[in-house]
């Protein structure tokens, strides 16, 4: 889900957590500067433009959550899976008017 590289929080955390130097982790795991996806891009695609290991956490989370990702979660699941937040909330995010299908 994250390219091959670990988001900046996921490297701070585990440098806390085993007590290892945050430039080791960086050098080793950290993303390469990577140009920003298009504006909108990500989300006009929706749910295809998530990697399958992103839409199997959503899904989850979403079965949990009465078929939605809620709003609150949708920035931190972003950044723990180097996903685009847009997309996610376009494919899982709450239905717009009544009877909508979640992300519609």
């Amino acid at each position: 889900a994250s390219g091959g590289a670990l988001p900046e929080a996921m490297l701070a955390h585990l440098a806390g957590a085993f007590g290892v130097d945050m430039e080791v982790l960086r050098r080793e795991f950290g993303q390469q500067a990577r140009p920003p996806p298009a504006a909108g891009q990500a989300a006009a695609a929706g749910v295809e433009a998530l990697p399958a290991a992103v839409r199997q956490h959503c899904e989850a989370l979403a079965a949990a959550h009465g078929g939605i990702v809620p709003e609150p979660l949708l920035g931190t699941l972003a950044a723990s899976l180097n996903a685009d937040e847009a997309a996610i909330r376009a494919a899982f995010g709450r239905p717009r008017g009544p009877g909508a299908a979640p992300g519609a």
